[in-house]
């Protein structure tokens, strides 16, 4: 798996990192519980890590990792995703 990240990286000129929402804000209350079933492979369940969590990591991602979290700047930073969401519908 790490090699073919590795060749995508260099074909597609892109950063492909392996990362987790919790590698940038604490895990969030319930996760396991709103992570969405993909597929099944054998014996290995394969989930899409909740979204929510997904979505606030994406915003908070200026930092290295969650201990750098400045809340009332990642505070204003939910409130303007959701304000430009809530213009785009």
């Amino acid at each position: 798996m790490f090699e073919a990240i590795a060749r995508a990286n260099e074909a597609l000129h892109m950063n492909i990192e392996l990362a987790a929402p919790d590698d940038f804000i604490p895990p969030l209350p319930d996760w396991r519980q709103r992570s969405v079933f993909v597929a099944r492979h054998g014996e290995i369940d394969f989930l899409q890590y909740d979204f929510c969590a997904q979505a606030l990591a994406k915003i908070e991602r200026g930092h290295p990792r969650y201990a750098a979290i400045d809340i009332p700047s990642f505070r204003r930073r939910v409130e303007v995703a959701i304000e430009t969401a809530g213009r785009a519908s």
